[in-house]
C-alpha cells in the first residue's frame, strides 16, 4: 500500500514590479529619482503578519519600508538611477522571517519595466497522509512518526478519521536534511508496518519514495514536495487493480455547486470521491437525478472518467475549467433534486438537497457557493444540517470564480 505526504509551504510567492521614472515635462536625466510599484501574488497573507522590503546600490540612499500583512499595493518611491540595485523582499510571521527573495536590476531613468522577484519559503509544514478506504483492510489503528535527526526528535501522532488519516508537522525550517522514522500498529499494538530514511527538505525537493516493510507485504510512503498548499501528488496503491465500482458507497457524492450565478447553468459540478483502495473506471457509469434518466439535461454519461483510490474527482459542465470528467448537458436545479451515480443496475451513491427554506430539511443553497459535506460526516449526508455552504475561493475560469473546494475535502470543516 502507498501513502503520500506533502509539504505545504507558507504560499511561496512571485513579485512582480513596474518601474516608472518620474520626470514630469522636464527632460529626463540620470539623476531624476524612478519608483518602483510591486504587486504581490499567490501569498498566503492570512499567516504574514507583516513585509518589508530593502531596497539599495551605490550612489543612492539604501530605502527600508514596513507594511502590515500583505497589502494589495507597494510602492518605493525616490529611488536614485543607477546600475545593480539590490532589492531584498521579506515576509514574516510571528517576528520571524518565512519567505525571502532578492534581485538585482539597474534603474535608468525615464524606464518603465517589470522586474521579478521570486520568494523562497524558509518554513514548511510536512502533512503525511494515510489512505485506509473506508474499511480499513489493513487494519492501522494508531501510529507514530519520529521527525528530526537529533536525539530528541519530533514525535506525531496518527490522526484525522477514515478513509485518510494523517501525520502533521509543527512548522518546519526547511533546507536541512530530517530523519524519518515511521511506525504503524493495529488496535492491540502489534507492529504492521516499518520504516525509516533521511530526506532534505526544501521548497525544490523532488518526489522521494520511502518504503516501509510489513508483516503482510510491503508498502511505498511517497513524499511530495509542493509550493503550491492546494496541490496533492497521486497514489498508486501496489496489488491494486482498475475495475467498476461494485458496491454502494464505493464512490460518494460530497460537493454540488447547483447555482454558480444567478441565472443559467455554467460552472456547474458535482464533486464525487473515490471510498476504496482501487482505481475506479466508470465508463459504465452516469451521473443522473435518478437511475431510469437518460436525457442529457438529466443524466451525464461518464464513459472515459476514473477516479485514483483515495481520490477526488470533479464532474462538470465544459465551462469548468479544473474538471476531472465531464458533465455534458446535466443540470442541477437550484431548489431541490436528487442525485445518483449509478453503474448499470446498480445504484453506487445517491443524496437528496431541499431548498434552504424547506421546513423539515433545509440545505445551505446559496447563489455563488457550493454545499459541501466533510468526509468526516459521510454518513449524515441525508440531514442537511451536516453539509455547508463552501467558503473557499477557487476560480472555474478564467475571470469567474465561486466559493467551494472542488477537489479536496470540505473547506468548511468546524
Amino acid at each position: 500500500m502507498n501513502w503520500k505526504a506533502r509539504v505545504l509551504y507558507i504560499g511561496a510567492a512571485m513579485l512582480t514590479g513596474v518601474l516608472n521614472a518620474c520626470g514630469g515635462g522636464h527632460s529626463q536625466t540620470a539623476s531624476v529619482p524612478a519608483r518602483i510599484q510591486i504587486a504581490l501574488a499567490q501569498v498566503s497573507s492570512e499567516t504574514i503578519d507583516s513585509t518589508t522590503v530593502d531596497l539599495s546600490g551605490t550612489g543612492m540612499t539604501s530605502i527600508h519600508k514596513k507594511w502590515e500583512g500583505v497589502p494589495t499595493s507597494l510602492e518605493l518611491s525616490g529611488i536614485t538611477p543607477g546600475t545593480s540595485r539590490s532589492i531584498v523582499v521579506a515576509l514574516y510571521t510571528a517576528g520571524h522571517i518565512v519567505q525571502k527573495g532578492d534581485a538585482t536590476f539597474d534603474v535608468i531613468a525615464g524606464e518603465s519595466r517589470s522586474i521579478a522577484v521570486t520568494l523562497h519559503s524558509l518554513f514548511g509544514t510536512l502533512q503525511m497522509v494515510v489512505p485506509l478506504g473506508l474499511q480499513n483492510a489493513s487494519g492501522v489503528d494508531h501510529g507514530q512518526l519520529l521527525l528530526g535527526c537529533s536525539a530528541s526528535p519530533d514525535t506525531l501522532v496518527l490522526q484525522g478519521v477514515l478513509p485518510n488519516k494523517y501525520f502533521r508537522s509543527n512548522s518546519l525550517e526547511l533546507g536541512k536534511d530530517y530523519c524519518f522514522v515511521v511506525d504503524l500498529y493495529d488496535s492491540t499494538g502489534r507492529a504492521l508496518y516499518h520504516g525509516s530514511d533521511t530526506v532534505h527538505l526544501d521548497d525544490q525537493t523532488p518526489t522521494i519514495t520511502l518504503t516501509l516493510g510489513s508483516l503482510v507485504g510491503a508498502i511505498s510512503l511517497q513524499l511530495i514536495i509542493q509550493t503550491n498548499a492546494q496541490l496533492t501528488g497521486r497514489i498508486s496503491l501496489p496489488n491494486s487493480r482498475r475495475r467498476a465500482p461494485q458496491s454502494l458507497h464505493d464512490v460518494l457524492i460530497l460537493e454540488l455547486l447547483p447555482n454558480p450565478k444567478s441565472s443559467g447553468d455554467e460552472w456547474e459540478y458535482t464533486e464525487i470521491f473515490n471510498a476504496t483502495l482501487d482505481t475506479l473506471v466508470l465508463d459504465s457509469c452516469k451521473l443522473a437525478k435518478s437511475r431510469a434518466s437518460v436525457t442529457s439535461t438529466t443524466a451525464a454519461n461518464l464513459s472515459g472518467c476514473s477516479v485514483l483510490p483515495g481520490q477526488f474527482a470533479v464532474i462538470g459542465r465544459d465551462s469548468v475549467s479544473i474538471r476531472t470528467c465531464s458533465a455534458g448537458g446535466f443540470t442541477l436545479a437550484n431548489t431541490a433534486q436528487s442525485v445518483v451515480v449509478a453503474c448499470g443496475n446498480l445504484l453506487v451513491d445517491s443524496i437528496a438537497y431541499n431548498s434552504p427554506i424547506d421546513s423539515l430539511n433545509p440545505f445551505p443553497l446559496q447563489a455563488g457557493k457550493s454545499i459541501e459535506v466533510p468526509l468526516a460526516k459521510y454518513t449524515l449526508r441525508s440531514q442537511g444540517n451536516s453539509w455547508c455552504a463552501g467558503k473557499d475561493s477557487v476560480i472555474l475560469s478564467p475571470g469567474f470564480g465561486v466559493l467551494g473546494s472542488p477537489g479536496f475535502d470540505a473547506g468548511c470543516v468546524e
